[in-house]
């Protein structure tokens, strides 16, 4: 990657900008052009478009002063017979007319021409609503006649009295076959399309086919730039140029359009022309300049760079004969950079001496930890083993478990690699064993059902773990006889942020929770205090009580917020705190050993 305060970038950046005002005066030209054509051809479009859709605007016009002159006629509200003599010779001369009726105020047909052809009933057509309500002229729906088989438009005029009450309307259907014929035969260009259609995009009658797509979009962006042009584009048709007018209330429109390619031309050359040139020799300039830069310069940089890299991978025995040929200044910082990859070589040496010797003073110091908590253990359950008072003898294996648990992490640490951490499943199983083992011992039998992910964790937050384990495991273990009921352990990630402890054991429903007796969940709301982490006790569809313990992944931050006391059917305003030290929401509980453990 190029950097500003280097040669090449410096020097591309001064022709650059001296060959800018020409480059900029030639794309303002172009610019110019381009907007000078577009107006040129908006306008031509729009004289096209209102000579292309004059004959339709007529149709509609010449229907609407045709009722307007029916609607002054007496024979209209003589009598059935009068009233369709007289729509019958007004169909003479507009042979596009499918028929025309006279329309009562209810919606029935009064009466019609041809006979037969008019709807019984145009109550139930929704423009007739819309026609009495505003009073105006009105364009209709297309609907397919049952009698013909055809596709007419019907229009629509209302009457009134010398009172304003409204008496009816008459309405003429235009035959949209023959106004699709008309519109073929128009002259128009070849590749220009008029269409007629409503604002939803249903194409009523057209001089050439287009896709129900291709009409919703003229449509949409027609009913809105009635006023001007605009512009449409699909994969089979390309890119064309439109302009529309209404007709009736707004709800239809005639369009016209014509390919933006035929209306431009070959103008787009000219402007791409005056736009590529100015770069062209932008280019050519900066083509010479990376070249010069490349034979005199930037090899040798490439070079010196390949080189120093090798050093960086610690291969300080690179040949740099090559450098000979190169300029003196490019000779010299080679002979500096040999004589710095010496002097790194030389410190590595010291810094690989130090380290091998920091791992194995961490791994002696981990022994001897661990050798140490052996003895303590060894210690604690000889004396512990001449004790006959039965809750004397019960702390004294208590106390036995959580030294031997903290042995077992500081073995585990010792095996581990480089980096100090503890595989949880290896934690797990071995603490299973222990315990097994010790029950054993004192004539017990406990299983213990281990579901561990292979995760690896810190030696700062093993040791909790493994105390939090131990303290939930051995609930119930000692003071009990015989066979113990089995405890089941399982560890699993939630997501990529936590990990949740799981842990079956009867004798969780019998832990104490008074503020007076210091109780193991002290401990162990404790412990997950320190590890971050959120601990509580429901019990699961069997009845059984579970504990559970949420903590986040070293280096990743994640809530580790529990359920809620709704959730956990605290009730009562008591929360999941004062469940697990034994004291109300909003009392301070009593301090004890435990606490000052937590402190």
């Amino acid at each position: 990657m190029l950097r500003i305060n280097s040669l090449r970038p410096r020097l591309i950046l001064i022709v650059g900008l001296a060959l800018a005002p020409l480059a900029l005066a030639s794309i303002g030209q172009g610019v110019l052009r381009l907007d000078t054509r577009h107006k040129e051809v908006d306008q031509q479009l729009r004289s096209t478009a209102i000579y292309a859709t004059h004959s339709e605007q007529t149709i509609f016009t010449d229907a609407k002063q045709l009722m307007q002159r029916l609607a002054s006629r007496q024979e209209l509200r003589a009598g059935p017979a009068p009233c369709q003599q007289l729509l019958q010779d007004s169909l003479l001369s507009a042979p596009l007319y499918f028929n025309i009726a006279f329309v009562a105020p209810d919606g029935s047909t009064a009466c019609s021409a041809p006979a037969g052809r008019a709807p019984t009933d145009y109550a139930h057509f929704s423009w007739w609503r819309a026609m009495i309500t505003r009073h105006d002229f009105v364009v209709g729906n297309q609907y397919r006649n049952l009698v013909s088989g055809r596709d007419v438009l019907p229009l629509a005029l209302p009457l009134y009295d010398d009172h304003g009450a409204f008496t009816g309307a008459l309405s003429v259907s235009i035959d949209m076959q023959r106004l699709s014929q008309r519109l073929a035969s128009t002259r128009l260009p070849d590749n220009a399309v008029v269409l007629l259609l409503d604002r939803a995009g249903n194409v009523m009658a057209s001089n050439k086919h287009v896709s129900d797509i291709l009409a919703k979009t003229v449509a949409a962006l027609g009913g809105d730039n009635f006023d001007g042009t605009f512009v449409t584009r699909s994969a089979e048709a390309g890119k064309w140029r439109w302009a529309a007018q209404p007709i009736g209330q707004d709800d239809k429109l005639v369009a016209f359009g014509m390919p933006e390619s035929w209306l431009m031309g070959i103008t787009p050359v000219y402007i791409f022309a005056d736009i590529l040139l100015p770069f062209l020799m932008i280019l050519f300039a900066w083509a010479a300049i990376w070249l010069g830069t490349e034979w005199l310069v930037i090899r040798w940089t490439t070079y010196l760079k390949t080189v120093s890299g090798a050093y960086g991978r610690g291969e300080f025995d690179v040949p740099t004969g090559e450098l000979k040929m190169a300029p003196g200044e490019f000779r010299l910082l080679g002979q500096e950079m040999k004589k710095m990859a010496q002097s790194i070589e030389a410190r590595d040496l010291k810094l690989s001496l130090a380290l091998q010797q920091e791992k194995s003073l961490a791994r002696e110091i981990h022994h001897r930890v661990k050798n140490n908590l052996q003895i303590v253990s060894s210690l604690i359950s000889l004396f512990g083993g001449k004790i006959v008072a039965p809750d004397a003898r019960l702390a004294f294996q208590q106390i036995t478990a959580r030294v031997d648990a903290l042995s077992l992490v500081h073995r585990l640490i010792e095996k581990s690699g480089p980096i100090p951490t503890v595989s949880m499943k290896a934690l797990f199983s071995e603490l299973a064993d222990q315990i097994q083992t010790s029950a054993e011992a004192d004539g017990r039998k406990i299983a213990i059902a281990i579901d561990v992910c292979d995760c690896q964790v810190p030696m700062d937050m093993a040791t909790p773990i493994a105390l939090f384990a131990i303290e939930v495991l051995t609930l119930g273990l000692y003071g009990a006889e015989g066979i113990v009921p089995p405890v089941k352990l399982s560890l699993q990630r939630e997501g990529e942020d936590l990990l949740l402890l799981t842990i079956h054991n009867e004798f969780l429903g019998d832990v104490s929770v008074s503020e007076r007796v210091p109780s193991p969940m002290r401990v162990l709301a404790a412990l997950a205090e320190q590890m971050g982490g959120h601990t509580w006790i429901d019990e699961a569809p069997d009845g059984a009580r579970r504990l559970f313990l949420r903590f986040s992944q070293p280096g990743r931050a994640a809530s580790t917020s529990g359920p809620s006391d709704e959730e956990l059917g605290w009730g009562d305003g008591e929360t999941l705190t004062g469940r697990i030290y034994g004291a109300r929401a909003g009392e301070e509980p009593q301090a004890d050993g435990h606490d000052q453990l937590r402190r």
